[in-house]
């Protein structure tokens, strides 16, 4: 066989073609040195080049993606695309039509797919940075409001059980409306407490032994929040000191805390050396009631006491007239001390100068215990002497609150009944005279409750009205007078009621709305009413 490689051939072929060429037997025709190489810039697009001169292979702007311009070739045969244009959106230009650009592979929120600004977003540069506007009712981004516009936010989504949610004007939400449900309200001699169902307790009134409990000595004429304390189960103010059973964080293990004044012992931490505490400090003896948690406390003068657990109670601070229940009297205690003689106790109260229990399983002729002074029949056991030690009061009850030289209780079947001192109508009976046995006082409806200051008493009938009756020098019954009552009169203006507290002289009551009124004495503050009126006769709404 004979071939022939001419030139013309061998310009359309590669050097490894001319080697199979010379190894199957063909003759080359033309000298080596007229063979010609594939080279930049020699106007045609060979091996790799992207591009030679004017060839550049069927390639276009838009075929690599531009929506314009003019393609040429590098002199080193790659594409340039300088001449090129382009408005499509993320090649990292903000072009004309553009108001936001994301960048080459990039999404920016607040920047569309089209490179469009979303409504209620502003961007700015290249790469976009944007940003949520607050204040135009849109909840964006990391919004958690708008204005007026909350989303599914609720008080109650909050964590808590009412009141009203607002947006500050970061878009954040705003909680400082919102509240948590009372579930106790108490009054001392001159200041108020209100518990909250997060455990929370505020205090106002009086506050020159530092009972408020804030850490000060000043006054206050609306209500503050205890920083001190938290996980609050049970709360009670007495004279110049309050009370609180709390597990501050550590659920199971209730511990019991007082503030305030140390008169007689009146904190119970066993240190007579401690006049004053305006924070809430432990009471040593609490921390050795293992399996005996802490609840009720009661008191209105410079002792207080609080029911275990088990159906025991303890009292301490003054005992002058044998208050505490020890057994004796005149001889102060500076630390609990629990009650014996007793059986099992369902509620307890304290007084100025008495106390009194309910018991679990009553005698045939009594359910009711009372001891310390009985000067004025306060103990309602018709002796009219002293007793250190508990004794029987005959009838049935369900609670009972201790005054100052008197006693009020609602019976198992929500009567009220009163003994003792009289002077000023505060038994409800219709006259002046003192009562050393129970009286039942005349009511129109059935009781709830019954709250008794110094000198006057009020009750929560069960249709959510209170009726109050005694010394009204302060406006403490709250009828719009300053008149003395020896049978109940209603308060008007107040529906609704779910607790009622009374002071010395003054009342308070929470409604199931949660909203708050004081009546009666004003003189430190303790109608929570933020002013300095010295007192007010009718309902008057606290300010939070």
């Amino acid at each position: 066989m004979r071939c022939v490689v001419t030139k013309k051939f061998f310009a359309q072929a590669w050097l490894f073609s001319l080697v199979v060429l010379l190894g199957s037997g063909c003759r080359i025709l033309m000298p080596i040195s007229d063979v010609e190489e594939a080279a930049c810039g020699d106007g045609r697009m060979d091996g790799a080049e992207a591009c030679d001169g004017a060839d550049l292979g069927d390639q276009t702007c838009g075929s690599l993606g531009f929506t314009g311009g003019v393609l040429s070739c590098n002199v080193d045969c790659s594409l340039n695309t300088l001449a090129c244009t382009s408005d499509s959106c993320g090649n990292g230009v903000l072009d004309d039509t553009e108001t936001c650009e994301p960048g080459v592979g990039a999404t920016v929120e607040g920047c569309g797919p089209d490179c469009q600004v979303v409504e209620g977003w502003s961007c700015d540069g290249t790469p976009s940075v944007c940003s949520t506007i607050c204040s135009d009712g849109l909840i964006l981004g990391d919004e958690e409001c708008d204005g007026t516009n909350l989303g599914t936010a609720t008080c109650e989504t909050a964590g808590y059980d009412g009141g009203t949610l607002l947006c500050d004007a970061q878009c954040r939400l705003d909680v400082s409306g919102c509240r948590n449900d009372f579930t106790a309200l108490t009054c001392g001699a001159n200041h108020c407490c209100l518990l909250g169902s997060d455990g929370v307790v505020m205090c106002w009134g009086g506050n020159e032994s530092g009972q408020i409990g804030d850490g000060t000595t000043t006054d206050r004429r609306r209500p503050v929040v205890l920083p001190a304390l938290s996980g609050v189960v049970a709360i009670n103010a007495a004279f110049g000191t309050t009370c609180g059973v709390s597990d501050m964080g550590s659920p199971g293990d209730d511990l019991i805390y007082c503030w305030g004044s140390n008169d007689a012992g009146a904190l119970g931490i066993g240190d007579a050396g401690v006049q004053t505490s305006t924070t809430p400090r432990v009471l040593p003896w609490s921390e050795t009631l293992t399996g005996r948690a802490p609840g009720q406390l009661d008191g209105l003068g410079q002792h207080q006491c609080v029911l275990l657990s088990d159906g025991a109670a303890a009292c301490w601070g003054r005992n002058d007239a044998g208050q505490i229940g020890d057994g004796q009297a005149g001889t102060d205690a500076g630390e609990p001390v629990i009650l014996s003689g007793i059986g099992a106790i369902t509620a307890i109260s304290g007084g100025v100068d008495h106390s009194c229990a309910v018991l679990e399983t009553a005698s045939a002729t009594s359910g009711l215990s009372c001891w310390g002074s009985n000067s004025d029949g306060q103990l309602g056991d018709g002796s009219g002497v002293d007793q250190p030690a508990p004794v029987e009061v005959e009838g049935f009850f369900g609670s009972v609150s201790c005054g100052g030289m008197f006693t009020c209780a609602v019976t198992t079947d929500a009567r009220v009944r009163c003994w003792g001192r009289n002077n000023f109508g505060q038994l409800g009976i219709g006259n002046t005279t003192d009562q050393p046995v129970p009286v039942e006082v005349n009511l129109t409806e059935d009781a709830v409750s019954v709250a008794t200051g110094l000198d006057h008493a009020c009750a929560l009938l069960v249709t959510g009205e209170i009726a109050c009756w005694g010394r009204n020098r302060s406006g403490q019954l709250g009828d719009g007078t300053t008149t003395d009552r020896n049978t109940p009169v209603m308060v008007p203006g107040l529906s609704g009621v779910a607790g009622l507290a009374t002071g010395h002289a003054h009342t308070c009551a929470f409604l199931q709305d949660q909203s708050v009124y004081c009546w009666g004495s004003n003189a430190d503050g303790q109608l929570g009413v933020d002013n300095n009126r010295p007192s007010i006769d009718t309902p008057t709404a606290v300010v939070f």
